[in-house]
């Protein structure tokens, strides 16, 4: 994100995290939802997952209510 700001761009229009080596979908942290939601709106799209098969597919604004990254996988 920080990259891509210093580079110019401001505005998101999806959000992809690729963790192959995980066995579960592991989520943006905390830290990463706040600077994300500073440049996204709501309804941009967060794919995230060891696989697109095994990806979970949320809104920047479904994120929220999740605390934890078991609470993300089990959705």
């Amino acid at each position: 994100m920080f990259k891509a700001v210093s580079e110019g761009y401001k505005e998101l229009v999806a959000v992809a995290i690729s963790t192959p080596k995980s066995e579960y979908p592991v989520g943006p942290c905390g830290a990463c939802r706040q600077v994300l939601t500073e440049f996204g709106k709501n309804d941009v799209p967060v794919i995230f997952g060891p696989s697109y098969e095994k990806a979970v597919k949320k809104t920047l604004g479904e994120l929220y209510p999740f605390d934890s990254l078991h609470e993300l996988a089990e959705n």
